[in-house]
């Protein structure tokens, strides 16, 4: 519970979309690099790297499984270049600047992207309140006998994880007729049918409640960074 209290803390997002898998070749040279050690990173900066490629082979949805390449192929472009862009260290100390843990931030001296994590403004102010946020279960997690209607958290509902449409469609009867109304379904490539009113549904549900996401961008750009001339030259020696 501590490791979701550091991570649903963090204030940033960090966006993949710019990022083609099928244009590094499938990252195949670099996967396999990091794999076996030879990608040239420090050990605990490959080790980051190969829980990833791990979580990869435990299967999923395809689109989470091209997601986490990704950010593997960006993690690993970000532990090449090495020292963080001055854009992103102003930002960053920005979130903490007037705080007990910014007074201990330089602005001015230069760190790694493998700092980043743990900086107080990305993980390691949460990491450091989470014991006190986050108490140990006495007797372990066998001890819990089942969780309680007030553990649920209404945000995280959505038709992934419950029947929440099928629920609601089949206790209201006017909904199919509610769509049809509303001009949803007056399109002939969508048949009028229960089982497109499910799906129109489930898309609304994703476009306007679980996709939605207001935390700040790590960074404005990742394809910069993966083609950046000092990365690219980097990755270049290792291959030779």
């Amino acid at each position: 519970m501590k490791i979701v209290y550091e991570i649903s803390s963090c204030p940033w997002k960090d966006s993949v979309e710019d990022i083609s898998v099928s244009n590094l070749d499938d990252g195949g040279d670099i996967f396999l690099a990091i794999y076996d050690g030879s990608s040239g990173l420090s050990a605990k900066c490959s080790l980051v790297l190969q829980t990833m490629l791990l979580r990869i082979r435990y299967g999923g949805m395809s689109g989470d499984m091209e997601m986490i390449k990704k950010y593997v192929l960006l993690w690993y472009a970000r532990y090449l270049r090495g020292e963080v862009p001055d854009s992103l260290q102003k930002r960053l100390y920005a979130r903490t600047a007037g705080s007990p843990d910014g007074a201990r931030i330089d602005p001015v001296v230069p760190f790694e992207f493998r700092e980043v994590p743990f900086h107080p403004s990305v993980h390691g102010d949460a990491r450091a309140r989470s014991d006190g946020f986050v108490p140990e279960i006495s007797g372990g997690v066998m001890a819990i006998d089942r969780l309680r209607a007030g553990d649920a958290c209404p945000a995280g509902v959505d038709f992934h994880c419950s029947s929440i449409l099928e629920d609601v469609l089949g206790g209201r009867g006017n909904f199919f007729d509610d769509l049809r109304v509303a001009r949803l379904m007056k399109s002939d490539c969508v048949p009028p049918c229960r089982e497109n009113a499910t799906k129109l549904a489930k898309e609304a549900m994703w476009k306007f409640r679980s996709s939605v996401n207001y935390k700040a961008s790590l960074m404005y750009s990742t394809s910069d960074l993966i083609h950046d001339d000092k990365t690219k030259a980097r990755h270049e020696k290792l291959k030779q």
